[in-house]
């Protein structure tokens, strides 16, 4: 899977998957980006307190 940017801000985010990938494949891939994003985020932003 090919993941990549587009946009005037990079707003956009694009899978590229091969047309011969399983789903338990596609649920992986998917699963480690979403695991990225939440991680980025949590170091992001702040907690109230």
């Amino acid at each position: 899977m090919v993941i990549e940017t587009a946009g005037p801000n990079d707003e956009v985010v694009k899978f590229f998957c091969p047309l011969t990938i399983s789903e338990s494949e596609l649920e992986q891939g998917l699963h480690i980006f979403e695991q990225a994003a939440v991680d980025i985020a949590n170091k992001l932003t702040r907690k109230a307190s």
